[in-house]
């Protein structure tokens, strides 16, 4: 478990400075606010019934949207991102630098 939490942390060094993790950051509130937006910009034809609960649309909406428009772009982008980190120039050098064990 110990090796585990170590490669963890190399990975986390090694993407410190690169732009996946602002994608990710402004990737996960996209959607919410884009949905917030509709809820707000369109909220008469979104008054629920009187036994009817409106985050239950809110959430299906959101979910329908994240799954459909912007999951399979989120997850490509990220993939070549994490991937980059691995084979650009000098790279290798520094992975043999990184503070984890060399033996198995």
């Amino acid at each position: 478990m110990n090796q585990f939490i170590q490669n963890i942390s190399t990975e986390f060094i090694k993407s410190k400075k690169t732009f996946a993790w602002w994608l990710v950051i402004c990737g996960a509130a996209f959607m919410p606010l884009f949905i917030s937006f509709v809820f707000l910009s369109k909220w008469k034809w979104l008054i629920p019934q009187p036994s009817h609960n409106p985050w239950d649309d809110f959430s299906e909406m959101s979910w329908k949207g994240t799954t459909f428009m912007y999951l399979p772009f989120f997850v490509v982008l990220l993939i070549c991102l994490s991937l980059n980190i691995e084979h650009k120039n000098n790279t290798w050098k520094h992975i043999f630098t990184l503070p984890i064990p060399k033996e198995q």
